[in-house]
């Protein structure tokens, strides 16, 4: 329960981060009558900020049509993904991730021919750095990561997504079990890696967090 209200509170939490960003305000929330959304923390985040909170009726999904389309839409592409390019299941959440990415540099018809970001930030999104998702690839390793000068200068990864907060790739090393985060990297888009076989190890202490395995490549 506590985790799900947690998700309630970071949707508006990120919206009103992006007031800051783009100086649009938000006047109206509308969510269904979970309780990750109809909690007081929820309440008070958009009393303090003016914002409207709209519920839908109980079994009625219809009413927020738009988010239940692109959830389904979303699931489609992911089921896809993971089929098609070999990958386990336990990456659902990094290939949904690309996914939203992707689809928010794409055109749509609901905004009249303009994509997501377009519509945000008044300017037409840079879309040259996409990659097959789950494709090979090969990271330069950092200098403090190398056995030697004369040892190997790269490894195979596997493309798992875009990273989140700085410009760059977020590939999965199966020999060190970490993602990393880097620019360096070279991509086989006619190859797939066999991502089935690798999981990603979580420590009891983990949570089900990637973030502690997330490596930056300027540290060793």
């Amino acid at each position: 329960m506590r985790a799900k209200v947690g998700q309630g509170i970071t949707c508006p939490s990120k919206m009103i981060m992006q007031d800051g960003l783009t100086g649009a305000k938000i006047k109206r929330l509308r969510s269904d009558n979970g309780t990750e959304y109809c909690n007081a923390k929820l309440a008070e985040i958009c009393k303090t900020h003016n914002i409207k909170h709209e519920v839908t009726n109980i079994y009625s999904p219809h009413m927020n049509g738009v988010a239940e389309h692109f959830n389904r839409s979303a699931i489609e592409a992911l089921r896809a993904t993971i089929v098609d390019d070999n990958l386990d299941r336990v990456w659902w959440a990094e290939v949904l991730m690309a996914y939203t990415h992707v689809k928010n540099r794409l055109s749509q018809r609901l905004l009249e021919g303009q994509t997501p970001y377009e519509r945000l930030f008044d300017r037409k999104p840079n879309i040259h750095y996409f990659r097959v998702i789950g494709s090979k690839c090969y990271r330069l390793l950092p200098k403090p990561q190398r056995d030697s000068k004369l040892g190997p200068v790269s490894k195979e990864c596997i493309l798992v997504g875009y990273s989140w907060n700085t410009k760059g790739y977020r590939v999965y090393d199966p020999d060190d079990d970490k993602i990393y985060n880097t620019q360096d990297v070279r991509f086989i888009e006619t190859s797939y890696a066999d991502a089935a076989k690798h999981t990603i190890a979580f420590g009891p202490d983990d949570n089900g967090d990637r973030g502690n395995k997330i490596i930056d490549p300027t540290y060793p």
